[in-house]
């Protein structure tokens, strides 16, 4: 594996980055960074200034009481209609090249405001681990979030199309998808709350029936991992503190620390909020919460300090849905086929499905940049380029590819290992693979060139260490074979025309 401190495999690791990236200028490659992937990202991290979070954790009781109330004339199981607001300020802080080095470069300001309503009902196993809770599924009304990164302001919305969703439980996360198709990754993000409402619960003690007004109990390290969707957690001093008990309603109050890992990078969180418990329907039916988070910068996400508001309120309904998501009997694998991501680019009109390892690095003019990455290791990097159109009466053929190919490597080239050429649903292919060497570590890239009968052209380049071809697998074949051509946009259409791939 690559040491990224050593400095021979930090100059091996630019080389293998595209050249076209180094003539970006910083400030669109660094926007691009954040608006392709980041944008709605955002909305999921869980935070708030610290100032603020007292009047989160005091909201009125009226309000508590009203959705109480609403609970109370529908009172019926396990069905519910969820509203949630999510805010967020603060500062991302961006890598100065996240592929070799973490170290900050620069700071960008963000906001964001998010709303979300739905109806959402347990799914549970119906195998040998009968009455099992699986997940939730979820039909979404709304959920809609527009965030302001340094003056620029974007707006991202799950489509109707996709409003079918299920999180399903996996160890302390939750996997989500759309049963009618796959979201993009701006879509996926917007519908991972801070704190999911299926989980709100988590928040309460086991023996919350035995305390009384003013007892206090600490949250376990895993019902706050559950809580907030982490990976781990390494350290925490959270506390709950009950503030008032009726036969309708118990609330209660939360505050405290934590230090824990996402997939991909360290977080710390501090929190306060306020939790209402439903005495008549046995479940939590609103939470106001405030948390300030800081996360390391990892090679697929900006390091931030943000802060942010959620508040969640749960109404008992009679809606239930006509289908669930089908899970399998084998304990609730899902198929890969849900899990795709549809990942667009604006620049260079087109789009694929890939798995979730895939990131969109930077979409910008002349390039599109994805990175392949797993538990915060960089696998692979494609570089989308588009060469100019081929007249009608002209074809691209393999061997100027391969020529195109040794040119651009030069002493780095080996061995062009593969060649292949094939036809695709609606675009022609080919594709070569090339072994050699950058700063004497092994290298694999692998070259596809798209065109369809209109003359359209597309090459991606993959590039990885030799080592990792097992982990990168067929992933080049998958993405091949998902890639469309979009609609061409204006502004886009022929700004590069004059240059070659």
């Amino acid at each position: 594996m690559l040491n990224p401190k050593d400095p021979a495999t930090q100059r091996a690791m630019r080389s293998m980055i595209s050249d076209q990236e180094s003539k970006i200028p910083f400030r669109n490659l660094r926007r691009d960074f954040l608006v392709a992937s980041y944008r709605a990202a955002t909305l999921s991290l869980p935070i708030l200034w610290l100032d603020r979070m007292s009047q989160v954790a005091h909201a009125t009781e009226e309000e508590g009481v009203t959705s109480l109330q609403a609970a109370t004339d529908r009172g019926l199981n396990g069905v519910f209609t969820v509203r949630a607001e999510l805010s967020v300020q603060g500062n991302l802080h961006l890598p100065e090249n996240a592929l070799v080095s973490k170290k900050l470069a620069a700071r960008v300001p963000i906001s964001s405001s998010a709303t979300f309503e739905y109806v959402e009902q347990p799914i549970v196993l119906s195998n040998q681990t009968a009455g099992l809770f699986a997940g939730v599924a979820r039909r979404y009304k709304t959920a809609a979030a527009t965030t302001t990164i340094h003056q620029t302001e974007y707006e991202v919305k799950l489509r109707s199309t996709l409003n079918e969703v299920a999180a399903i439980r996996d160890g302390t996360r939750h996997i989500v998808f759309s049963e009618q198709g796959p979201l993009s990754r701006e879509e996926l993000d917007l519908l991972k709350l801070p704190v999911p409402s299926s989980e709100i619960d988590t928040f309460l003690p086991a023996n919350l029936q035995d305390l009384e007004v003013s007892s206090t109990y600490t949250l376990h390290q895993d019902a706050l991992a559950q809580a907030f969707q982490l990976g781990e957690i390494t350290n925490s001093e959270v506390e709950g503190t009950i503030r008032s008990v009726s036969d309708e309603l118990i609330q209660i109050e939360l505050r405290g620390d934590l230090t824990g890992r996402s997939e991909l990078a360290k977080i710390e969180l501090e929190l306060v909020g306020k939790l209402n418990f439903d005495q008549v329907n046995q479940s939590c039916n609103w939470l106001a919460i405030g948390i300030r988070e800081q996360r390391e910068i990892s090679a697929a996400e900006p390091g931030f300090d943000l802060a942010a508001t959620l508040k969640i309120q749960k109404f008992p309904v009679g809606q239930t849905f006509d289908e669930k998501p089908q899970i399998s009997k084998t304990g609730g694998e899902i198929a890969a086929s849900k899990l795709l991501l549809e990942q667009r680019s604006e620049h260079l009109d087109f789009q694929i499905q890939t798995d979730r390892s895939w990131y969109m690095i930077s979409d910008v003019p002349g390039i599109s940049t994805m990175r392949k990455i797993e538990n915060d290791q960089v696998i692979a990097q494609c570089d989308f380029r588009k060469p100019p159109r081929l007249p009608d009466d002209k074809q691209y053929s393999i061997e100027a590819f391969q020529a195109e190919i040794v040119q651009k490597l030069g002493e780095q080239l080996r061995d062009l290992s593969e060649v292949q050429i094939s036809s695709l649903e609606t675009t022609d292919l080919l594709r070569v693979v090339a072994e050699g060497a950058a700063e004497g570590i092994p290298i694999r890239w692998v070259f596809l060139h798209f065109s369809d009968s209109s003359g359209r052209r597309l090459i991606a380049t993959f590039t990885m260490e030799a080592g990792l071809g097992d982990i990168f697998a067929d992933s080049d074949v998958k993405i091949a074979k998902s890639l469309r051509f979009t609609e061409v946009q204006t502004k886009n259409s022929e700004a590069f025309v004059g240059q070659n791939g």
